[in-house]
């Protein structure tokens, strides 16, 4: 008997490996296969190599390196072109002037970084757009000239790139009088600007990187964004090769948008689409998107024996750090080397020396570390107390006194046992793997830690003669660990995390924790089965059919379990939404606007990140009240809040502040920017149309962060601002 039970475990212990070795976490980019016709293989096959033109101050879609090589957004793209279709792809850069008048001569295969135009097309073949760009105007610092819309460019001076039609094509269509100062790269398109020789140049959201490239990113600024829709880049491709086009085309059909994604993230950043709507796109900084083009690959630090959080077995990563890692990198577009580590300890200090840059999910130390950052948790771990099976005097925490209790040493849950119970005797040890064994042994009385880790070492250690009897109140909180010195991935990371979902959460949780608890419980019914059974046939046959019945009610419990977790999250949504929900309006309330102030000015005091808030207040109100009643006022404030949300950009924060008192809080927004957000607003609210009125007018107060010592001063110097708009005569926007 006690050899066919420790045959069955072993077979069920390999049935569940094998079983869970097929499980995956979907977050694994899958590539569109190329198929080319037999002309287009043909093509290749006679011309295994085409080169493309671009221009040497295109950054950062082409950026000549030191070396010769060619990097950059386009770069990356026309490899991952390479790699697909088997068409090698190289660049030449050079004067873009003289790069297009070669290009027509044939001398190329094409150009890229282009925008379609009628003269281009007589000569190429442009393939599908590869991404938009809107185009911005940028001034100089302070925007002495107070260019703030199209209007204001009439009678100025801009600085164009000598050939670069796009720009000027634009700065045409505006209608407006300017007087073109041509210069030769988009590098001196800026310098102009900032040494006076022009008032204004047209770019795209690229800027702040040339700008920052140039060592001119402190004295220029964002005049307004230059038209409603994004303007398209392409790749023309030689009109005589018909072939080229199609295969291009099949190449970039074949880039997902995860890979797009990350392309924008690493080359554009937080200067790309996120603040017109994209939410998929990480709002980077400069300084973190700099980061990211230097630093594509970092190494992990790996602390094993704490599974189901993370492992190393035989050099592979395993648990649920591997998979949080997956996930967040990917979103970056970092790549990983591991660097294991035999306990916690030695983690802290492989961190703290710069032997390793990040830890997944890292406990915090005792003492602060200042050579070690950390992010918010991702994870929170319950503690529990765990004695043997035949302790009956260890009922909870306070039973703990004068007795030895084994803890993993260094973490803040041994500063907090000893702070709160003093009494209690702590034995160090490595990890939770030895301190269950010094409970086992009795060389410990109890153990106190994380339920997850103790949970699973029980279950793979069977001949563990261990029980859980309480709870305390303390939980473990897991972050992503940063050794210091790189501020930029600290943040970076806390974006990534910000962007994961509930849904994710569980299905890493029900992988790693979830699943593995369910077999145990099989398992234990099926012990204790085949223990009462007499013969071996007969407990075959009985153990068949009890394991089939505990399977069903087990699956039956769990679809009740699932059931009211999910009815319970659905409440607590509901719960949560309504605390945060105006009633009247719908819009978010006092509650969410002081959380989201809080969390963004946090941001802002660590990151140097820009932020704004504008405060609107409908004109004359009163008087609508007066006049038609509060009922048909209220129904005037529920439309007009549908059409602030409505107009409000994808990544703004809109709320209702108080009676006819509505607040919008911009994200990565210079204050310049929020002028022009809060103008356009204006003027299109200005001509909706309400069912019982024929129009409003709202007056604004606009405020963004300077460095204030909280966010309730930032909101001050917007309501000033508010009255003074108000004072003004109404119907405008005053900058705080």
């Amino acid at each position: 008997m006690i050899t066919f039970n420790k045959l069955y475990r072993q077979l069920t212990l390999l049935f569940v490996i094998c079983c869970f070795s097929k499980l995956s976490y979907g977050h694994e980019v899958t590539h569109s296969t190329v198929e080319l016709s037999a002309q287009e293989q043909a093509f290749i096959q006679s011309n295994p190599t085409i080169t493309l033109a671009s221009g040497d101050s295109f950054e950062p879609f082409t950026i000549l390196n030191a070396d010769g090589s060619v990097s950059g957004f386009d770069a990356d793209l026309l490899e991952l072109i390479s790699e697909r279709t088997g068409l090698k792809i190289n660049l030449a850069l050079g004067n873009w002037e003289e790069m297009q008048t070669r290009a027509k001569r044939r001398e190329f295969d094409g150009i890229s970084t282009a925008s379609p135009g009628d003269e281009r097309k007589t000569y190429l073949n442009f393939s599908q757009p590869y991404t938009k760009l809107y185009s911005v105007v940028l001034v100089q610092k302070h925007n002495p000239l107070n260019i703030r819309n199209i209007d204001d460019l009439d009678n100025k001076r801009i600085a164009l790139q000598k050939g670069n039609l796009t720009f000027e094509r634009m700065a045409k269509e505006t209608g407006m009088k300017m007087t073109p100062v041509y210069v030769d790269s988009i590098h001196d398109m800026i310098k102009a600007v900032v040494s006076g020789q022009a008032d204004f140049t047209v770019l795209d959201e690229s800027y702040a990187y040339v700008a920052q490239l140039v060592g001119l990113e402190k004295l220029i600024e964002l005049g307004f964004v230059l038209g409603k829709k994004p303007f398209e880049l392409a790749f023309g491709l030689r009109n005589d090769k018909p072939e080229l086009v199609s295969i291009i085309n099949k190449g970039l059909a074949s880039v997902t948008a995860n890979e797009m994604l990350v392309l924008r993230n690493r080359w554009l950043g937080g200067f790309g689409s996120d603040r017109y709507g994209d939410i998929n796109t990480i709002p980077f900084s400069p300084k973190e998107a700099q980061f990211l083009k230097q630093q594509q690959r970092i190494t992990v630090c790996v602390t094993p024996n704490t599974m189901p959080f993370e492992s190393m077995d035989k050099g592979k990563h395993g648990g649920m750090s591997k998979d949080y890692l997956a996930i967040l990198t990917h979103r970056l577009g970092l790549k990983t080397n591991i660097y294991s580590t035999r306990s916690w300890q030695e983690t802290i200090q492989a961190l703290t020396k710069g032997q390793c840059d990040i830890a997944a999910l890292a406990m915090q130390p005792s003492r602060n570390h200042h050579a070690i950052d950390y992010t918010d948790p991702i994870i929170t771990s319950p503690i529990n107390i765990i004695t043997q099976q035949e302790n009956q005097s260890i009922d909870d925490i306070n039973s703990l006194a004068n007795k030895k209790v084994a803890m993993v040493h260094g973490t803040q849950l041994v500063e907090f046992i000893r702070k709160h119970y003093p009494n209690i005797q702590v034995i160090g040890t490595d990890n939770s793997q030895q301190a269950l064994e010094s409970v086992n042994t009795k060389q410990a009385d109890a153990y106190i830690g994380s339920a997850v880790i103790a949970r699973h070492i029980m279950l793979t250690q069977p001949n563990f003669n261990l029980k859980e009897v309480d709870v305390i109140p303390y939980e473990m909180k897991l972050s992503v660990a940063v050794r210091a010195g790189l501020p930029e991935l600290t943040s970076l990371f806390q974006k990534a995390i910000n962007l994961m979902d509930k849904k994710e959460n569980q299905q890493i949780y029900n992988k790693w924790v979830t699943t593995q608890y369910e077999i145990k419980n099989h398992y234990q019914g099926v012990i204790k089965i085949s223990l009462g059974l007499l013969s071996i046939i007969i407990a075959v046959l009985l153990w068949n059919y009890s394991l089939r019945k505990e399977k069903h009610k087990t699956a039956l419990a769990l679809e009740q379990v699932n059931q009211m977790n999910q009815l319970l999250a659905k409440k607590n949504d509901e719960l949560a939404l309504l605390a945060n929900t105006d009633e009247l309006t719908g819009l978010w309330n006092r509650k969410k606007i002081n959380e989201t102030l809080s969390h963004e000015f946090s941001l802002a005091q660590r990151n140097q990140y820009d932020f704004g808030v504008i405060l609107i207040d409908i004109d004359l109100f009163k008087s609508i009240n007066d006049s038609h009643g509060h009922q048909i006022g209220d129904e005037i404030l529920i439309e007009f809040a549908k059409q602030l949300r409505y107009l409000a950009r994808g990544s703004d924060l809109v709320a209702r502040w108080g009676g006819e008192e509505f607040l919008i809080i911009c994200p990565l927004t210079i204050e310049s920017e929020l002028l022009q957000i809060a103008e356009r607003l204006r003027k299109k609210i200005s001509i909706l149309q309400f069912e019982h009125i024929e129009s409003l007018t709202v007056s604004m107060g606009v405020a963004g962060y300077r460095n204030e010592k909280s966010y309730q001063a930032l909101l001050k110097r917007a309501d000033h601002a508010l009255y003074q708009a108000k004072h003004e005569g109404r119907n405008r926007v005053v900058l705080a």
